[in-house]
């Protein structure tokens, strides 16, 4: 993810895509789910770093990985907890 500063906050740009992390609800199991879009979509593509969790603008909701999974997952935000799977680091410089 490439980091670019707007409104006291961070939009993470996919590298690959040029798309936005945000979050969008999937009616289907009630679960807000971590999507790509595109970067002018609003203030759902905006995070705050708060100690080591990032935190969505709208939802107030941390990115977080299900259940602790080491495998590959679907990306959620879920109500902010200090776990251990809602830890994310952002290294400066890192391609």
């Amino acid at each position: 993810f490439a980091v670019r500063h707007v409104e006291g906050h961070m939009q993470l740009t996919a590298k690959h895509s040029g798309m936005c992390l945000s979050e969008v609800n999937d009616p289907a199991d009630g679960k807000n789910k971590a999507v790509q879009v595109a970067c002018s979509a609003g203030q759902s593509t905006h995070w705050k770093s708060v100690g080591s969790t990032l935190v969505n603008r709208v939802s107030g909701r941390c990115l977080d990985v299900p259940d602790l999974s080491m495998t590959q997952v679907q990306l959620i935000t879920y109500s902010c907890n200090n776990g251990n799977n809602q830890n994310w680091s952002i290294a400066a410089g890192v391609n």
